[in-house]
Parts: C-alpha cells; structure tokens; sequence
C-alpha cells in the first residue's frame, strides 16, 4: 500500500462537506495537502454507500443518471477541505451524482523548476 486517505463529516469551516487527509509515506510523501484524486473517490465511494441517506447499490446496478434514487441526499455537489495541518488548507469540488466523478477546485504554482538529466553513459552512475 502506498497510502491512505482517511476522511471525517467532521469539518473545520462549517461550510466544508468533509475533512480529509492523505497520508503516503510508502511514496514519499508525508502528507499531501490537498489530494484531488482521493478526493473524486470518496465522492464515489459515499454515493455507492449511500452515506448521505440512499440505499447502497446492489451489485451490477449503475447510478449513471443524475436523479437517481441511490443518492438519497447526496449533494450536488461536495466540499472537500485538505492541507490545514501542513499550513497549506485547500478545497476540492467533487461532483458525484453521475459518471464519471467530476473534481475541480483552484490551484496555486508550489514549486516550480526543471530537471537536467545528463546523457546516458553505460560505465558511469547517477547518485541523486
């Protein structure tokens, strides 16, 4: 496993549907602040479950339609806040109601730079 994303209903901004945070040391990465990905798939996740009042879907079912009974109360669209315990809080959109799982939010540049990689010699290693 590489990492986890754990999430909570329980927010810090009362506006926030959940608070989740990611957690990937097998890749590197302590915690990342704000994780679009994980994001998409927690919408997905509650909605299969019907965490927000639907039934869960029974298997080969499909909840392609907006409108769908399985979604209960599942809002159009969730909040999701990330990063304020690394000091770089952020939000993702996550449209869930259909296929495919929608995500968007606002971005800011965090790094930016190149990598030089020099010509491959067979006899020669590259220490990082």
């Amino acid at each position: 496993m590489t990492g986890v994303y754990a999430f909570t209903f329980d927010t810090l901004d009362a506006d926030a549907t959940l608070h989740g945070r990611m957690f990937a040391p097998g890749a590197g990465v302590d915690e990342d602040p704000v994780t679009g990905t994980a994001s998409g798939a927690v919408g997905a996740y509650l909605r299969e479950v019907g965490a927000f009042g639907g039934g869960a879907q029974s298997a080969g079912e499909s909840s392609g339609e907006r409108g769908d009974p399985r979604d209960g109360d599942l809002p159009a669209e969730l909040t999701l806040e990330q990063g304020h315990f690394v000091d770089r809080p952020g939000r993702v959109r996550v449209r869930a109601r259909s296929e495919p799982v929608e995500v968007g939010g606002r971005a800011v540049t965090a790094l930016d730079g190149s990598v030089a990689v020099p010509p491959s010699d067979d006899d020669e290693i590259i220490e990082v």
